[in-house]
């Protein structure tokens, strides 16, 4: 599943290093995955899932019609930032990476990337600006428990009154097989046993559904959670839509290289992984993948 949590408040990097193909970046910070143009490719493919089965959304919390100034933590491939851009017209909207965003596509006067970590402080990085909307998207990846509390305070202090934060993140290893199809001692179950112990050694949330509960103790009013079903494949006979036919599809492709590339990012940061030899991580990582692109497994996610 997806989670998704909003909440209202009351009225420069480097690029990095190769590592098997992949560019990560070179910064101190836990975030795993790389910053290629493959995986801006990656990225802007599970933008599309996330739109569509929001509802073809952006933004879900009702905002002002004109707001001011948007912040996207975390921007990636900085699509969601050129979308809500075009949707805002007369409003700044500013995305926030570790490395300099490298958009796929034109962009548009009232929109700018900004080069941080939102962990060394937003209002440091913004102490003159206050935003109608702050959004976030796959992010917990870059954050120890410990320091959730820290950015969402943050965030409370730089939007403006009434202003809302949107967080969107997966429930971790609550994936599902419709039937019960996926054997247990499958390569995918024996990966997510894997990000479990993980997650839980470099105390990283691994499921978005804790969020509300640290949106809600920084002092956030009308907390709301919503959780999304999300087929992996098209495996379901419902006669969906081509753009939802399309979102599945990319709900399969798109996760399971982002698995490959988080278990050979695992290696090289020599963290606890089932496999040290690299052949046999690398033939454990396509079985990951071939199992998660399998129809016959019927998988689907909540978030």
């Amino acid at each position: 599943m997806l989670d998704t949590s909003i909440a209202g408040r009351e009225s420069g990097g480097t690029f990095g290093r190769v590592v098997t193909d992949s560019r990560y970046h070179g910064l101190d910070n836990i975030y795993p995955l790389p910053n290629d143009t493959k995986e801006i490719i990656r990225l802007d493919d599970l933008h599309y899932m996330f739109y569509v089965h929001h509802g073809f959304r952006n933004v879900i919390p009702r905002i002002s019609r004109h707001p001011h100034q948007i912040l996207d933590l975390g921007t990636g491939s900085g699509r969601w930032v050129c979308e809500v851009a075009a949707q805002f017209p007369t409003a700044r909207v500013v995305g926030l990476d570790l490395v300099p965003a490298n958009p796929l596509y034109e962009l548009s006067h009232n929109m700018e990337f900004n080069v941080a970590d939102f962990n060394d402080g937003l209002v440091k990085l913004y102490p003159d600006t206050h935003f109608d909307l702050v959004h976030s998207r796959l992010i917990m990846a870059g954050l120890t428990k410990a320091q959730w509390p820290t950015l969402m305070d943050e965030v409370y202090k730089i939007l403006v009154p009434g202003g809302w934060v949107q967080c969107t993140e997966f429930r971790g290893s609550q994936w599902y097989s419709d039937g019960d199809r996926l054997p247990k001692d499958s390569a995918l179950s024996l990966f997510f046993s894997y990000l479990d112990r993980l997650c839980e050694q470099m105390d990283i949330y691994w499921n978005g559904y804790h969020l509300q509960n640290v949106i809600r103790s920084t002092g956030f009013q009308r907390v709301r959670a919503r959780t999304t079903i999300i087929d992996v494949g098209n495996w379901r006979d419902d006669n969906p839509s081509e753009q939802l036919q399309k979102a599945r599809e990319f709900a399969a492709t798109a996760i399971g290289d982002c698995f490959v590339d988080f278990i050979h990012h695992m290696r090289e940061r020599e963290f606890v992984h089932y496999y040290r030899d690299p052949k046999k991580q690398s033939a454990f990582a396509q079985q990951v993948k071939a199992e998660m692109l399998n129809p016959a497994y019927r998988l689907y996610f909540d978030s």
